[in-house]
């Protein structure tokens, strides 16, 4: 089961504001903050992360045990607890409201944060616009953290006014770039095993990795963050989530009702698309070419599992 941890997300959320209000300071000033205020939001930072990491190992567990949401946020909050990181963080929202500026012009005779606010994130997405009442909220990826002017004014075109392909193939283009992966190997720099999330009432992921991993993989592929799915969906049986390495496995498998060559069978698919990753033709990507139908064959007992499949879902 994962480890709950009360207020994480509300706690991440007040260092989102703290940020967005010195970014403004930062767009709207001579581009200098106080020594005093950067200081504080990193004490405030490494306040939440210590913290986190205390009520973890009290738990007996690691805060890659965390449910999915919390464990970006604490990803992201461990991200900006490096100074040089909160501090390209903190000039990258104030350029992102510049930008704004140029783009909008009219904003400039208005208070821009009471019309649109920018918050840029460990987020599984690129980009998006929420409206809340007269609010439009930009949320970005971090991994534009290092993003050429152009192309986070493109970001903005794109959310703002229109999504033009020509404008979604220069982001997605961007996000295929070593400069965006650097962001997210530093995001997940800290990331290590956990136990206790893929610990079900019936069936131990970890364990099964490992037997999986000796069996398939010659004991080679490093252990990705497993858990059990929030709900237990027969949908969707395992998903592989490669930005934060995490295999996700549906809780409708851990019963006594499943035999362990399904749970097994599920979990050896999400290791292929660890191992293989995606294949990209004329700009589509693909996870199940024909290399990967070819290794999913070579589970033992794969149409056994299949068999079952077809049962649970009839069910």
């Amino acid at each position: 089961m994962s480890i709950r941890i009360t207020n994480l997300i509300a706690s991440t959320s007040q260092i989102q504001q703290h940020i967005d209000k010195l970014a403004m300071t930062l767009a709207q000033s001579d581009g200098n903050l106080r020594e005093t205020e950067i200081e504080t939001l990193l004490q405030s930072i490494l306040q939440i992360t210590g913290k986190v990491n205390r009520l973890c190992e009290k738990r007996g567990g690691s805060p890659e045990d965390l449910p999915t949401p919390s464990f970006r946020a604490y990803q992201w909050l461990k991200f900006l607890g490096q100074r040089k990181w909160l501090l390209n963080h903190l000039y990258t929202q104030a350029d992102f409201y510049s930008i704004l500026v140029e783009v909008f012009p009219s904003l400039a005779k208005k208070k821009i944060g009471d019309m649109i606010r920018v918050e840029i994130g460990n987020s599984g997405y690129l980009f998006r616009s929420l409206k809340t009442g007269r609010l439009v909220i930009l949320q970005i990826n971090e991994g534009f953290l290092n993003a050429p002017r152009e192309i986070k004014k493109t970001i903005i075109e794109a959310a703002l006014q229109r999504r033009t392909k020509a404008r979604l193939d220069a982001i997605r283009a961007y996000a295929a770039s070593t400069e965006y992966a650097k962001i997210h190997s530093a995001l997940q720099a800290n990331n290590g095993q956990n136990q206790v999330a893929g610990s079900g009432r019936v069936y131990d992921l970890p364990a099964l990795f490992r037997e999986i991993n000796e069996e398939y993989f010659k004991g080679e592929m490093s252990q990705p963050r497993l858990t059990w799915s929030a709900r237990g969906s027969l949908r969707r049986l395992g998903t592989y989530q490669p930005d934060g390495d995490t295999i996700s496995i549906s809780r409708r498998l851990d019963n006594r009702d499943v035999p362990k060559i399904l749970v097994a069978y599920v979990l050896y698919h999400e290791m292929l698309h660890k191992k293989l990753g995606l294949k990209e033709v004329n700009g589509r990507r693909y996870a199940h070419t024909s290399a990967f139908r070819k290794l999913e064959k070579q589970f033992k007992g794969c149409e056994e599992a299949e068999r079952i499949m077809k049962e649970l879902n009839k069910r």
